[in-house]
């Protein structure tokens, strides 16, 4: 039985004032519940010597810092289209697994939608892609995106067979031009059931773009079959994210495979498959590890973004759902963990003349050092203003600073941090890290992402010290709207085929118990509707996909603040740029707007980020201040030609400013 016929959900209008939320419900029934968010005691952390070479925050209070109204408004009840504010869809609370990702599929410059709907089988059907009209604001009137799954996606797999009797247990997504034909593929890893699953089904997932006649002129076609054909389906894995960069410097991108440990003794760990073109992909077993979270970047400070800096995940088997105990380790399996200890870096670098990748960091063994808490997440930018790329690492009460300037020429990020910005776990379990300049005034923030929604954070660099954001971060910090709402949870129990994920929910609802708890997981940073001001996506399990519009220029004193954009397009290196490292020079920078500065950015990815967490914006902002003013912008390619490329064009520099769906489009120059 349904109680209601109303199908689908329409589109509804989130008003807020003070945190007010205006929830429709199913079969248009209206609940209007007023929560005004208090904020919760804040606790800034400073820097302080303690004796050693490490630098460990206190806190402090933190008044300098300006509070405002929200920073952050969710406006994910007006992004969508009709069809999404279903269950199962993107517009109602749901089992997340990461976030969307905000490809341009159509080449407008404007971002465009696609998430997978996690273990949802039918893509046709079942997943949510759209097509931007080209204004990804509320102030349309009208959803963001327009729904084309039904005619972009196109599923290769058979149905009725061992592939497909069960949905694909869908992980981090990239959106790329793998096959470099010109046309954006899909790239899906994939989990293994709780890691006590294995077969066909469990494989990964690649749709090869192609052209169609269709109103979007192409589709996405394949599945897990097609992944197994070019040997990508990273078999038995417990699949986390896929990391995209040209290794090998031949212009194409070749993968590393970020795995989880099963339940049991196989051995399913990450590796590397470069890519030979023609849909061909070699195996590189020199690359053997458990991945948390990795990125590439300039790790030895010779200018080269091309050293592949991995956090080691756990190695031996984990214990399972439902009390299932891990498996005991067989001998192989222990002497495989030895020099792979759970906690431990390491980097790889991909020696052209061996054709394969090399470790050249130091080893660690368990016996001596020992298994320690995995890390989550990385960044990388410049942080001591050396116009050098610096190495953040994120564990669950802390982020080690790696600074280039604090460790002799050519040593790696690895070892004792340059020192270490701390918080008690309790406040906040940190999953994911990310930098941007949210305020658009020519400094980084880092935004940390907590497992207890509304306890995420912000800190900004003052007065050569990192403090936490103070004041109202807005529905960033709301502890309201992630959860399921309570009548919306009331009409799903009553149904007949109610979601599995709702379960637990529905449960507690026929019992008059609290619900079951509730964690973020995912954020991505993309400035989804083109303003310049980097937004935030957040999801939750069990809870909602929230799209954070940035709102920094209205409420934290950033009015009036430009920014410069850039899109990398490569030639003889890989399509997006991946390994290049950005700098612009800019003048009339600063609070009193006299500072000459060096912006730094490493394009270390494109599409996905460093961790399985989420996606990222595939072009380059820096921001300018209120009068910050372009001089010079240097380009140090990757590739077989590294090449610097320098552009003075102050004129194309300065009519490009404050223009967020026509960056400067930089191509990579002929090799001479």
């Amino acid at each position: 039985m349904i109680a209601c016929a109303v199908s689908p959900f329409p589109r509804a209008q989130l008003l807020k004032f003070f945190s007010v939320a205006v929830f429709v419900t199913w079969c248009l029934e209206v609940q209007i519940s007023i929560a005004f968010v208090v904020s919760s005691q804040r606790r800034e952390f400073d820097q302080h010597e303690n004796g050693s070479n490490e630098l460990r925050a206190f806190e402090t209070p933190n008044a300098s810092l300006p509070a405002g109204a929200p920073l952050f408004t969710d406006v994910s009840m007006d992004a969508f289209p009709a069809e999404w504010y279903t269950w199962n869809h993107v517009g109602f609370p749901r089992r997340y697994a990461g976030t969307p990702v905000f490809a341009d599929f159509n080449g407008d410059e404007v971002p465009d939608f696609f998430y997978h709907n996690h273990y949802r089988g039918s893509p046709e059907n079942d997943w949510d892609l759209g097509i931007s009209f080209g204004n990804n604001t509320v102030a349309s009137g009208k959803p963001f995106w327009a729904n084309r799954g039904r005619d972009v996606l196109h599923s290769t797999e058979q149905n009725g067979t061992k592939m497909t009797f069960i949905p694909a247990d869908t992980h981090g997504t990239a959106i790329l031009d793998i096959d470099r034909d010109g046309i954006i593929d899909m790239y899906i890893a994939t989990g293994g059931g709780m890691g006590m699953a294995s077969g066909p089904q469990k494989n990964a997932m690649v749709f090869w773009g192609e052209r169609a006649n269709n109103t979007d002129n192409f589709r996405l076609s394949g599945g897990r079959e097609a992944a197994a054909d070019c040997d990508l389906h990273n078999d038995d894995s417990r699949g986390r994210f896929t990391y995209f960069a040209d290794f090998d410097d031949d212009g194409l991108l070749d993968l590393v495979f970020a795995n989880e440990v099963r339940v049991d003794d196989e051995n399913k760990f990450g590796y590397a498959m470069m890519n030979k073109g023609g849909r061909k992909f070699e195996k590189h077993l020199e690359l053997r590890e458990y991945i948390s979270t990795m990125v590439l970047t300039d790790a030895d400070g010779d200018g080269l973004a091309k050293e592949l800096v991995i956090q080691r995940a756990r190695c031996l088997p984990m214990d399972g759902a439902g009390d299932v105990a891990a498996a005991t380790a067989s001998a192989e399996r222990l002497e495989f963990c030895e020099t792979r200890p759970e906690g431990s870096t390491v980097v790889y670098s991909y020696n052209s003349a061996s054709s394969k990748f090399e470790q050249i960091s130091d080893e660690y063994t368990r016996s001596i050092r020992g298994d320690r808490s995995a890390a989550r997440s990385m960044q990388t930018g410049d942080f001591d203003g050396d116009a050098k790329a610096d190495l953040l690492v994120l564990y669950p009460s802390a982020i080690s600073f790696y600074l280039s300037s604090s460790r002799p020429a050519g040593s790696l990020p690895i070892g004792q941090p340059t020192f270490n910005l701390t918080w008690d776990e309790t406040d906040c379990n940190a999953r994911g890290l990310r930098v941007a300049d949210f305020d658009l005034d020519g400094h980084e923030e880092l935004l940390v992402m907590c497992a207890r929604h509304g306890s995420h954070r912000i800190y900004q660099r003052q007065d050569g010290k990192w403090k936490r954001r103070d004041g109202f971060l807005g529905d960033l910090g709301s502890k309201d709207i992630p959860p399921v709402n309570g009548r919306l949870l009331q009409s799903a129990c009553s149904f007949e085929d109610t979601p599995g994920y709702l379960k637990d929910h529905c449960a507690a609802v026929a019992r008059g118990r609290k619900y079951p708890g509730m964690s973020t997981y995912g954020v991505s940073v993309v400035d989804f509707d083109n303003d310049g001001f980097p937004d935030v996506t957040l999801t939750h399990d069990v809870g909602s996909l929230m799209l954070l519009r940035n709102d920094w220029a209205s409420a934290g004193n950033a009015r009036g603040n430009r920014f410069l954009r850039i899109k990398l397009i490569g030639n003889q290196s890989n399509a997006y740029g991946v390994g290049a490292t950005v700098y612009l020079l800019a003048t009339a920078m600063g609070s009193q707007q006299n500072d000459t500065v060096v912006l730094l950015r490493e394009m270390y990815s494109a599409s996905h980020d460093t961790d399985w967490w989420g996606s990222r914006d595939n072009r380059i902002t820096f921001g300018l201040g209120r009068a910050g003013t372009p001089k010079r912008v240097t380009i140090n390619w990757p590739g077989k030609n590294r090449k610097a490329q320098i552009i003075e064009d102050t004129e194309w520099m300065m009519n490009s400013i404050n223009s967020g769906s026509k960056p400067m489009l930089i191509f990579e120059p002929e090799a001479s």
